[in-house]
């Protein structure tokens, strides 16, 4: 890559270093919920420092669900 595009990356090369296909990060730019872009010509390019922003704003606390079908004891049950 030229000097000049040092410090972006490819939508490809971003994809394989997230682990997603490439149409997964095309999908996320025409929906505007992935990381900004700059486009060249035909070509888009993703900034480093634009792509670890995006990462950490991805960040969410793990919550753990609600379980949905806790058993009942009747107290019938209890008296045995």
């Amino acid at each position: 890559m030229p000097e000049l595009l040092e410090g972006f990356l490819t939508e490809l090369e971003f994809a394989h270093q997230i682990g997603r296909g490439i149409r997964t990060v095309q999908r996320w730019r025409q929906l505007r919920i992935g990381p900004p872009v700059t486009k060249i010509g035909k070509s888009t390019y993703i900034r480093v420092d634009s792509a670890k922003q995006w990462l950490q704003a991805q960040e969410r606390e793990t919550v753990r669900a609600p379980k949905k079908h806790r058993r009942q004891v009747t107290t019938v049950e209890a008296a045995e």
